[in-house]
């Protein structure tokens, strides 16, 4: 069972602040604004450290976010509350990026087709109807005869046009993970978001990425995403905890290469997250209310 605060629920109750405030330290890794701020940014680096504590990053792009837009929380990988839950999550970074131009959603069981055989699919049969005498000597019948007499039966039958029942069904393995391609188009319109695009790659990046322990012998889990779309998750499909299985980065989003003048940066990237949801969706987690809840899918009722 995922579990997550109030506050952190409502994601947005602080103002956001673009990522572009962030990039000014991108090459320290932190905030602490030890190394030199670029020209005209120093202001906005002293934002970032009076806004934004160690622990909480964010990064949005475009600077003016529009009336719709989609949120990833990023948290570190916890014990899992069992084999089919994910635990208690502790976020520590948050990305805000437009839609993306994909908004899709598969909903997939495991149905497989299975043969019985012929034999056991008489034996079957015979069970069913109340002939367990006429049961059990095919059963016996099966422990000598096997899968020979269903080949013997379509090889003689060429003879006589009739081909052995292989008693074919459809058995229900369960529910598969969801996964989701999200394809996101960033244009930047000045220098200032050409860097919160960057500072976002940089952070998923790292999310998706695992640490080394003990001299390189085991490896930390990457980060767990949950992703959301606001303001209007009740008419969309809603996700649950996911982990980055890919990140695509296009830096010819206009499809030629194009650069800015000034800052060298891009003209426009297109960056495509391939996830993997860790929870299956089962009975009860699909809501039929309107509340704009995008994370309701794994509360479980909490």
């Amino acid at each position: 069972m995922t579990t997550i605060t109030k506050a952190q629920s409502q994601g947005l109750s602080t103002p956001s602040i673009s990522a572009t405030t962030a990039r000014a330290a991108v090459g320290t890794g932190d905030f602490s604004g030890n190394r030199a701020a670029p020209a005209g940014q120093a202001s906005i680096t002293q934002a970032v450290t009076n806004s934004i504590s160690m622990s909480k990053n964010r990064a949005q792009f475009p600077g003016d976010r529009g009336k719709y837009y989609m949120t990833l929380w990023i948290s570190s990988f916890s014990i899992r509350q069992s084999l089919t839950q994910v635990g208690s999550l502790d976020r520590h970074t948050q990305i805000i990026l437009p839609l993306p131009a994909n908004i899709f959603d598969f909903h997939q069981e495991q149905w497989v087709e299975e043969e019985y055989g012929m034999v056991a699919g008489v034996v079957s049969n015979l069970v069913n109807t109340g002939s367990i005498a006429g049961a059990a000597t095919t059963a016996a019948a099966s422990v000598l005869a096997g899968s020979a007499a269903q080949n013997l039966v379509n090889k003689g039958g060429n003879l006589f046009g009739k081909a052995a029942n292989a008693f074919q069904t459809v058995l229900y393995r369960g529910p598969k993970f969801k996964s989701h391609q999200l394809k996101f188009k960033l244009a930047p319109r000045n220098p200032q978001e050409s860097e919160s695009i960057r500072y976002i790659i940089y952070l998923l990046n790292n999310a998706a990425s695992p640490m080394l322990r003990y001299k390189g012998a085991l490896f930390d889990f990457p980060d767990i995403v949950e992703a959301a779309y606001w303001p209007n998750s009740s008419w969309l499909h809603k996700f649950k905890p996911s982990v980055l299985q890919g990140i695509e980065v296009n830096y010819q989003g206009g499809g030629q290469k194009a650069f800015y003048g000034g800052s060298t940066a891009p003209e426009s990237v297109e960056l495509t997250l391939h996830m993997l949801e860790l929870e299956y969706w089962t009975k009860g987690d699909f809501k039929n209310n309107t509340e704009n809840n995008p994370y309701d899918g794994y509360h479980k009722g909490e």
